[in-house]
């Protein structure tokens, strides 16, 4: 993969409780499932003499979503480890009107990006 992009993403399911398809999904706190699929903790834990090998990673979120504060945090440890990413915060909510925007613009970075990656 040369490009991975999330909008709003649930970037932290793995360390929340209070949603029953993310229990059924990951269980309860501290098990494997959760532990193998923890995107900070696989962040912070991923090689830097391997970062080259990892995709382009794309995250925008609105500034009224509810996911706002856990996106902004994955960034914060991209930046930390120096994993390349783009980041963007934009106007809007966790609803279809802000990802019916934000789904061209994914796409025009996606297409540019695989283009450099040429």
């Amino acid at each position: 993969f040369s490009f991975a992009a999330s909008m709003s993403g649930a970037l932290d399911a793995t360390a929340r409780t209070d949603d029953a398809s993310i229990m059924q999904t990951f269980g309860q706190p501290e098990s494997p499932a959760r532990q193998n699929n923890d995107l900070a903790r696989l962040a912070r834990q991923f090689p830097a003499d391997r970062q080259a090998l990892l995709p382009y990673f794309y995250l925008d979120c609105g500034t009224d979503d509810p996911w706002l504060i856990s996106n902004r945090d994955f960034s914060s440890v991209l930046l930390e480890r120096k994993i390349v990413h783009e980041y963007r915060q934009l106007p809007g909510n966790h609803l279809w009107p802000y990802w019916d925007r934000q789904v061209r613009e994914v796409m025009r970075t996606a297409a540019d990006r695989m283009v450099a990656a040429e």
